[in-house]
């Protein structure tokens, strides 16, 4: 598929039963990058294109789980583009467009079910247990991405994963069952 706010993927594959994605040359910045805290209506245009991407990769069949400020790329014409579907996976069936033909868009054998896989920092609080991604925690590594926007860089990311997963349990104690 095509979307003015996803990168654009041109081939899926492995060389020496290693998977690769070929993607477009986004010439830009990461959000990571940008000065924070940004103003909101600032966050409010970006967080636009954000959610675009986004909802457009959910009506796809996938699920992006790996949502952070650096898979998102602020181009140089000052569009937000959703980058990096190295942990993706299909949540229905779905055709991708691939250099001009349609294919089935095949899991790369980069994760399996069960498995924690995305970056600790942005990762909601199921996934903590092995939960399988879905498109709400997606959206709750969105809203991360935004309140670092909103309020600057947060202690959060330079905490361990035991750190971070801490507090997710005292507050939410169905995932240390």
């Amino acid at each position: 598929f095509a979307h003015p706010n996803v990168v654009q993927a041109y081939r899926f594959g492995d060389v020496a039963r290693r998977p690769y994605i070929a993607y477009e040359l986004v010439v830009g910045r990461p959000l990571h990058e940008l000065p924070a805290p940004m103003p909101w209506l600032d966050v409010l245009r970006l967080s636009l294109g954000m959610a675009r991407g986004l909802a457009a990769v959910h009506r796809a069949g996938l699920v992006h789980r790996d949502i952070k400020s650096a898979n998102l790329m602020v181009s140089s014409s000052g569009e937000v583009k959703l980058l990096d579907f190295g942990l993706a996976r299909r949540t229905a069936p779905v055709a991708v467009g691939v250099g001009g033909s349609a294919c089935e868009h095949a899991n790369l054998a980069i994760t399996k079910d069960g498995m924690v896989a995305g970056t600790p920092a942005f990762m909601a609080p199921e996934l903590w247990e092995g939960a399988p991604a879905t498109a709400r925690s997606d959206v709750f590594a969105a809203g991360l991405v935004l309140m670092d926007l909103l309020v600057g860089n947060t202690s959060r990311r330079f905490l361990s994963a035991e750190q971070l997963m801490r507090p997710l349990l005292a507050q939410f104690p169905s995932l240390s069952s």
